[in-house]
């Protein structure tokens, strides 16, 4: 007997399905590593049905398990956010401290960079300061290949240079006086001999042969040096320059190289300091037990050619003319005992100091002495002594 056959009509839809409950979840969640949740198709949970398994955003998939082209059910498939994006974030975290670090590099390497600049520099700065402060020995002790290295280089050659001129200087004002020294200086040493009216003066140490043969050499030259120390600052306060010294003598210029419309005046006005000036100075020698002293002095106004002498080695500025020989006779004649004169003037050098002004001739007590011979002249010269200051 056949067994009978159970058919279905088909208007009932016969439906197969697995139980899945929190076991099946719990199994897939271990096996995905995610936090699953389930949702019936065609319904709605109630409110209190809802549990969020995470503190945080969670990430969900949808999965759809079809049975018989319908939906069964559908799998949600949740990762916490936060643990989804770790791997992101460790590398968004890495990249914000390479950045703050390559910064903080970048800055930290700015400031070694202007602080490697900024101080030598500065110490350049300092050191043209000193420079322009007259300290020429101080010197910038680097070895630097650089722009900085050359700078310094070029400071230090200035600093040698700037000191070569002032021992050039300082050389010059010792030979010669500090107005030939600045035109030395500032026109190269040309100085080209040029006519001018220049009033001459010789003094002369009187009986230095005596002294010299009864005082040691040493103590011979303390004593030079001393009168010509005192006599050379009378001369140069008022205005005159030192040509040169002829051992016991002092050959001084007013008018050359410079401009002086009273020179005559001046030069009188230093030759009576100088007389007024030697009782002090003996008064401090005879103190020491060292012999007095005693001196003429020749003063003549005439045109010479004033200029550099010598050779491209050694040059010497002085005056060349007949005037410079009446002085030197004129202070020769200072010996002469019967005229008791200690300054002697030519004829030029009166005139020129009656052409000051109308005061001028009555300012000095003048003492004619009447026409004289004068070796190295065919002509004699009016020789005039001046005996002091006023009538």
């Amino acid at each position: 007997m056949d067994s009978p056959q159970t058919q279905v009509p088909e208007n009932i839809r016969l439906v197969v399905a697995h139980r899945i409950d929190r076991s099946i979840i719990g199994q897939v969640e271990q096996l995905t590593r995610l936090t699953l949740s389930m949702r019936l198709p065609n319904s709605t949970l109630t409110t209190g049905a809802h549990e969020n398994a995470s503190s945080g955003p969670l990430l969900t998939r949808t999965l759809s398990i079809p049975l018989l082209n319908s939906p069964a059910a559908t799998l949600l498939l949740q990762r916490s956010l936060d643990e989804e994006l770790e791997p992101v974030r460790w590398l968004e975290h890495l990249l914000a401290v390479t950045f703050a670090t390559s910064v903080g590099a970048a800055v930290l390497l700015a400031v070694l960079l202007a602080r490697s600049v900024s101080r030598p520099v500065q110490a350049l700065a300092r050191h043209t300061r000193v420079i322009a402060s007259g300290d020429y020995a101080t010197r910038i002790p680097w070895k630097r290949a650089d722009e900085l290295g050359h700078l310094a280089d070029a400071l230090n050659a200035m600093s040698d240079g700037l000191a070569e001129r002032d021992q050039v200087r300082d050389l010059l004002n010792k030979n010669v006086s500090p107005e030939v020294a600045s035109r030395l200086l500032r026109d190269g040493a040309v100085l080209r001999g040029e006519e001018r009216t220049v009033t001459i003066m010789f003094v002369d140490l009187r009986g230095f042969t005596t002294l010299s043969e009864s005082l040691a050499p040493a103590a011979l030259f303390d004593l030079l040096n001393r009168f010509l120390d005192t006599m050379s600052a009378e001369i140069e306060v008022r205005g005159g320059i030192i040509d040169k010294y002829i051992g016991d003598e002092i050959m001084a210029l007013f008018g050359a190289p410079l401009d002086m419309p009273d020179a005559p005046d001046r030069a009188v006005q230093a030759a009576l300091a100088m007389h007024a000036a030697l009782p002090a100075l003996n008064a401090a020698l005879a103190a020491e037990g060292r012999p007095t002293l005693d001196f003429g002095v020749g003063i003549c106004t005439a045109r010479v050619l004033a200029g550099n002498v010598g050779t491209h080695r050694r040059l010497n500025y002085s005056v060349i003319g007949d005037g410079v020989n009446q002085a030197a006779r004129l202070q020769s004649l200072t010996r002469r005992e019967d005229w008791h004169a200690s300054i002697l003037i030519s004829e030029a050098t009166r005139d020129a100091l009656a052409q000051n002004g109308s005061d001028a001739p009555i300012a000095y007590r003048l003492r004619e002495l009447g026409e004289v011979p004068l070796k190295g002249r065919t002509e004699p010269v009016h020789v005039y002594a001046v005996d002091g200051i006023g009538r």
